[in-house]
């Protein structure tokens, strides 16, 4: 009887170390989807798996047997080298402001997210912008396409980037003076997922043989594409405006922009505490993200935004689109009330400064390929309906007297004849649709500046 319970009193540290690792791998990967960083659950489950880490030494040095010292000084042993490479770690975190959030990036996540990281996030927000890009910064990576991160659409091509930034912190390949013509908007003109010299203003520039600056930045909306415009676009004394509209969520920025605003302090505060920048929520936040399954298939609200090619050299490719199309609601209508006043403001502005102002619509993937995919029994695109939206932006445009330009025809007609002029799983353009804007734009510019 006593071997036998001196058996049971040797096996229960093992038990014990077992138990604690078992816990520490469910801190790890149980959790919300997807996993956030920063927060206070963190904070709880970092304390957690210290906490299993301490249990679990002690454990596994019973085990080995020995006096409590001992026992004791062979769990500090095992944990004091652990304890000291994350101190040193944090150490930059809370003595020189640096941000694990860049260098920790989480599988999958979305490019507009990480260079929007890419700033100095210690810093105050821009109170007009809100968020700006890094002034002469470079971000490399890859990505999934949005849609995956959205909509749950099964991982397919891994996107690289490389992304590099001029002084004032937009993508431009060299550093402009000045320049004829300016293209202000957002994500579509920012286009991270496409080379620099596939980008439509490098292509404008190249074909007319004139400087032409890109103004755009991911996440902008109206009212921060008309500070752009004067705090970087009329300095470059330019003769044409290129301000961009884009469909999908331009109106709903205009809309909400102020409650953003207001937003800003709280949102700083949050983003620049020593958790959210810590290694420790970093590093876990990553090891959670690449722990997690990634779908073998789409997800039921990705097959309901999505449908599949019919015809041309694009046939059997499966498109998913960002935005569901539907009537204008209340916000939408709102939203375009503040961008008449802002384009009004904007062709003001460049009146005075003696730059013509042109409108350009950029229409939603759904608006471009609609007619072009055939969808799945139930699949709630099928349903959808095309706002609008062209004929209240041509009725505005003629109230500002601003002349516009509207890509859906052109796009569609190349869609139906030509490469996808979007990624299938992004809601951006590629470079085929680049080169196809800088065609309609570069034509219109040549007529314009004679």
């Amino acid at each position: 009887m006593v071997v036998a319970g001196s058996r049971r009193s040797r096996f229960v540290p093992w038990l014990a170390a077992a138990a604690a690792l078992l816990a520490m791998a469910a801190l790890v990967v149980v959790g919300e989807e997807p996993p956030e960083r920063g927060t206070a659950r963190d904070g709880w489950r970092l304390a957690g798996l210290w906490g299993g880490a301490i249990v679990f030494s002690l454990a596994f040095a019973a085990a080995v047997g020995g006096g409590r010292r001992r026992v004791v000084g062979r769990a500090g042993a095992m944990l004091a080298p652990v304890g000291v490479t994350l101190l040193l770690l944090e150490l930059p975190v809370l003595f020189a402001g640096h941000d694990w959030r860049r260098v920790l990036p989480p599988a999958g996540d979305d490019v507009f997210v990480r260079l929007r990281r890419a700033a100095d996030l210690t810093r105050d927000g821009d109170p007009v912008l809100l968020h700006t890009r890094p002034p002469s910064g470079r971000v490399t990576g890859t990505t999934f396409g949005d849609c995956v991160s959205w909509l749950g659409a099964p991982p397919g091509e891994a996107y690289p980037y490389d992304v590099r930034y001029d002084t004032r912190g937009y993508r431009n390949a060299r550093e402009l003076a000045k320049a004829d013509i300016v293209v202000i908007g957002d994500s579509f003109i920012e286009a991270a997922l496409v080379a620099t010299d596939d980008l439509l203003t490098e292509r404008m520039g190249r074909s007319l043989g004139r400087d032409v600056a890109n103004l755009g930045v991911g996440g902008y909306g109206p009212q921060q594409e008309l500070e752009v415009l004067r705090r970087h676009g009329l300095p470059l004394a330019p003769r044409l405006v290129y301000w961009c509209l884009f469909e999908g969520n331009d109106l709903l920025d205009a809309a909400r922009y102020e409650e953003r605003r207001a937003q800003l302090a709280q949102s700083h505060a949050k983003q620049s505490g020593f958790l959210i920048r810590s290694f420790g929520a970093n590093a876990l936040a990553a090891l959670r993200g690449a722990l997690r399954p990634r779908p073998a298939g789409d997800a039921r609200r990705a097959l309901d935004h999505s449908g599949v090619v019919a015809s041309g050299p694009a046939a059997g490719t499966r498109l998913y689109f960002p935005y569901p199309a539907g009537p204008l609601g209340e916000t939408a209508r709102a939203g375009l009330e503040r961008i008449e006043e802002t384009l009004a403001a904007a062709r003001e502005q460049c009146r005075a400064a003696g730059a013509e102002l042109v409108a350009v619509f950029i229409p939603e993937k759904f608006r471009v390929y609609r007619d072009l995919c055939r969808f799945d029994a139930g699949s709630a695109a099928a349903s959808w309906t095309l706002s609008d939206l062209p004929e209240r932006w041509g009725a505005l445009l003629g109230r500002l007297g601003v002349p516009g330009i509207d890509l859906t025809e052109p796009l569609r007609r190349s869609a139906a004849s030509g490469p996808l002029l979007h990624f299938a799983d992004d809601g951006h353009w590629n470079a085929a649709a680049h080169a196809q804007v800088a065609a309609r734009l570069g034509a219109d510019a040549a007529a314009r500046l004679r």
